[in-house]
């Protein structure tokens, strides 16, 4: 992160992050070197989640993706992004949407 940091380069965080404490750090970090926080929180349904996992050639244990499931939490503007999305998954198809708290 602080190789990003002091280059300027664009970061992207590609990981779970399932609950606000997972998300702080990279937030606190990359705002205190003034970069933009863009969040993505995609659609989650752990049925869906099982089966897309069961699909995969290399599959995480059903007990992961469950106890991740369990840890969620939704996340808010109010954490420090400047923009939040969410992605709707429907049919293996991918839609972003502006963010809107009722989700």
């Amino acid at each position: 992160m602080e190789e990003c940091a002091t280059s300027g380069k664009s970061v992207v965080i590609d990981n779970t992050n399932p609950t606000q404490a997972d998300r702080k750090k990279y937030i606190t970090f990359f705002r205190a070197h003034n970069y933009q926080i863009i969040g993505i929180y995609f659609q989650s349904n752990v049925h869906d989640c099982l089966k897309r996992n069961a699909d995969r050639e290399q599959r995480v244990k059903d007990l992961a993706v469950l106890g991740t499931f369990g840890k969620l939490e939704i996340p808010s503007l109010s954490e420090g992004y400047n923009e939040l999305y969410y992605v709707q998954i429907n049919d293996n198809q991918f839609t972003l949407n502006s963010w809107n708290d009722e989700i």
